[in-house]
């Protein structure tokens, strides 16, 4: 597998997750809405709710993982990871960035402008979509699009419960985990 540079992964990666955070701005100036106000500042949790938030994210991401290595189901869904995991050679310095940016910039925009206008549902829907799981011509990515769907709604519940920041840190420790247990993974079969 060649190795890609990591100056190409972090150019798409900033460029794609920067244009989200663009796109929010357009509609909030569209709206006449502030830019700070989709963070719901008051509706911050407090520490024990914020633990629940990082354990909860911490065990579905755990869950989903295992699935995915596990489930021959889900083989086309592993490749894809593996592939991404190694042409990259990813590092936990990489995956903390990956998940940061993912975070904080896909749920300003999906939990903080669009969720807001068009609902729970339609929002989660458009997020799955924009991320390629559902796919017509491969019913084994569609069924891991479904329960990335219903992860979408489970961070849209947590953005109308606790607001936007508890949303974000749900969505940064829940790529963080799943990437590094993918790493592992791979690291462990490489070892083998």
């Amino acid at each position: 597998m060649d190795k890609k540079p990591k100056k190409l992964l972090y150019t798409i990666l900033f460029v794609g997750e920067l244009f989200l955070v663009f796109a929010a701005i357009i509609i909030l100036t569209i709206k006449k809405q502030s830019f700070i106000s989709i963070f719901n500042l008051h509706q911050t949790p407090n520490i024990f709710i914020l633990f629940l938030i990082i354990t909860v994210a911490f065990t579905i991401a755990i869950s989903i993982s295992f699935s995915v290595i596990k489930l021959h189901l889900f083989k086309d869904i592993k490749i894809v990871i593996e592939e991404i995991i190694n042409s990259f050679n990813l590092n936990v310095f990489d995956i903390f960035i990956i998940s940061l940016l993912a975070g904080v910039c896909e749920e300003i925009l999906f939990r903080g402008v669009l969720q807001p206008m068009l609902g729970i549902w339609i929002t989660s829907f458009i997020f799955i979509l924009l991320h390629g799981y559902f796919n017509p011509f491969n019913w084994h990515m569609s069924v891991f699009g479904i329960l990335m769907f219903c992860l979408s709604m489970i961070i849209g519940l947590i953005y109308i419960k606790y607001g936007l920041v508890a949303a974000i840190i749900f969505h940064i420790v829940y790529d963080f985990i799943a990437f590094s247990s993918f790493k592992k993974f791979i690291g462990n079969i490489n070892a083998a």
